[in-house]
C-alpha cells in the first residue's frame, strides 16, 4: 500500500493516464494503432511466410492464411492492463520515489514489448489451432478462450518475474 503522498500522486497519475489511454481507444482506427499492429503483423509475416496487404478499413489482410489483424485484436487493452500492473508494482514495491517517473516510462515500454509478444503468440496459437483442431477453430469462443489464455498466462508470468526481480534487488540492497 501507498506509504506517503508522493506514492499516492503516482497512483493517480497512472490511473489517469490508463483513463486518457481508454478515451483514446474508443474513437482510435486502424491507423491510429498502427503502433501495435505493424510489429504483430511483421512477426507473422516472418515466422508464417505470409504477406499482409494494409487497408486502413479493415486492418491487415493475409490472404492465404485467411485472417485478418485489426483494431479489435490490436492488443491494446492488454497494453493497458499491463502497463498499470507493472507501473503500480514499481511504484509500491520500490523504495526510491524520486525514479518513480522513470518507472512509469519503463512499465510504458516493458509493457508494449510484452504485448507485443503476447498478441503474436496468441495470433500464432489460433493459427496452430486451425491446422490441427479444426473443428474448434471457427468458433467465437474459441478464438476468445485461447486469447483469454494467452493473454492471462502472459500477464501472471510477467507480474510473478518482475515481483521476484523486485525482491530479489531489495533483498540485495537491505
Amino acid at each position: 500500500m501507498p506509504t506517503n503522498k508522493k506514492q499516492i500522486f503516482f497512483i493517480v497519475l497512472i490511473i489517469a493516464i490508463v483513463i486518457i489511454a481508454k478515451l483514446f481507444y474508443q474513437t482510435a482506427t486502424n491507423n491510429d494503432l498502427i503502433f501495435l499492429l505493424l510489429p504483430v503483423t511483421f512477426i507473422i509475416e516472418v515466422f508464417s511466410l505470409s504477406n499482409a496487404v494494409f487497408s486502413p478499413q479493415n486492418g491487415y489482410f493475409f490472404a492465404n492464411l485467411n485472417i485478418i489483424i485489426d483494431k479489435s485484436c490490436a492488443g491494446f487493452n492488454f497494453w493497458i492492463i499491463t502497463f498499470s500492473v507493472m507501473a503500480f508494482l514499481l511504484i509500491i514495491k520500490t523504495k526510491n520515489v524520486k525514479m518513480n517517473f522513470f518507472y512509469i516510462i519503463m512499465a510504458v515500454f516493458l509493457s508494449y514489448g510484452l504485448t507485443i509478444f503476447a498478441n503474436s503468440s496468441r495470433i500464432f496459437t489460433l493459427l496452430f489451432t486451425d491446422i490441427y483442431f479444426k473443428q474448434f477453430s471457427n468458433k467465437i469462443w474459441f478464438h476468445e478462450a485461447v486469447g483469454v489464455f494467452v493473454y492471462l498466462f502472459v500477464l501472471i508470468s510477467a507480474y510473478l518475474f518482475l515481483d521476484f526481480i523486485l525482491k530479489k534487488h531489495y533483498e540485495k540492497c537491505s
